[in-house]
C-alpha cells in the first residue's frame, strides 16, 4: 500500500516496513510511525550507480573508457513534522550515507534532503524536494577526474577532482488519486519535474565543462 498523509508523496510499506524510492535504489524505514506530529525514519538504503557504464554516445567521453557499476550500500535517517502550515502537510529532513561495496569508486557519498508535502485538494497533492550530493575524494576522482591515460586516449586535459559537494537538485512531484481520495491508498497518477546543477570540482571537470552541461533537467 502507500500513504500520502502526512508523509512524503510516495511511500510504500510491506508488513509495517516503510519503503521510500531513491535514484536507482530504495531506502527502508524500520521505525514504526506513531500518531504524533513528529515521526522518525531509520534503516538501510541501496542504489546502483551506472554512470558511464553502458553505451556512451559522446565519442570523446567514450574514448576515455567505460566505468564499472557501483553498488552503494548504507543507511538513511530522517525526521518528519506534520501540520506545519495546514493539518495535512509535512516537512521532512533526511540524510543518506552510502559506500561502494562493488569495488568501482570505493568511495562514500552523503546526500541530505528536505521535502515539503501538502495536499492541494482531497484528491491531489504536491511535494517539493531540495537535495545535495557530497562525494569524498575517491568518489569524485572516479567520476570527475581525468587521468593521464584518459587524457591521452580522449584528448581531454588532465584534471584532478577533490572531495566536496558536486550537485544541488530541486524536484517537484504532483500526484492525483484516481478515486479522488489521497487518504485511502489505491491507484494514482504522478508527474515530476526536476533541475540539478553541478557545482564545485564536478562542474569544472572536463567531462562536464567541455563535453557535458552543468545544468540538468528531468521530466516524467
Amino acid at each position: 500500500d502507500y500513504k500520502l498523509f502526512p508523509l512524503p508523496l510516495i511511500r510504500g510499506s510491506v508488513s509495517g516496513i516503510g519503503i521510500e524510492p531513491r535514484a536507482a535504489g530504495a531506502a527502508l524505514d524500520l521505525v514504526p510511525d506513531g500518531d504524533g506530529r513528529v515521526s522518525f525514519a531509520f534503516g538501510p538504503t541501496v542504489r546502483l550507480r551506472t554512470s558511464r557504464t553502458g553505451d556512451i554516445k559522446d565519442p570523446v567521453v567514450a574514448a576515455a573508457g567505460k566505468l564499472d557499476t557501483a553498488v552503494e550500500v548504507g543507511g538513511s535517517a530522517g525526521i518528519s513534522v506534520s501540520g506545519v502550515l495546514n493539518p495535512y502537510d509535512s516537512l521532512s529532513f533526511n540524510i543518506d550515507t552510502l559506500w561502494d561495496v562493488a569495488g568501482a569508486h570505493d568511495g562514500m557519498t552523503v546526500n541530505p534532503s528536505v521535502t515539503y508535502f501538502t495536499p492541494v485538494s482531497r484528491g491531489a497533492g504536491i511535494s517539493l524536494s531540495l537535495s545535495a550530493e557530497h562525494g569524498d575524494e575517491a568518489f569524485n576522482e572516479y567520476y570527475y577526474s581525468v587521468t593521464p591515460a584518459q587524457a591521452t586516449a580522449s584528448g581531454l586535459p588532465v584534471y584532478d577532482a577533490g572531495s566536496g559537494f558536486n550537485k544541488l537538485s530541486a524536484n517537484l512531484l504532483v500526484g492525483v488519486d484516481l478515486d479522488g481520495d489521497l487518504a485511502n491508498g489505491g491507484l494514482a497518477l504522478f508527474a515530476i519535474g526536476g533541475y540539478s546543477r553541478m557545482i564545485g570540482d564536478a562542474e569544472k571537470s572536463p567531462f562536464v565543462a567541455l563535453r557535458g552541461d552543468a545544468d540538468q533537467f528531468l521530466i516524467g
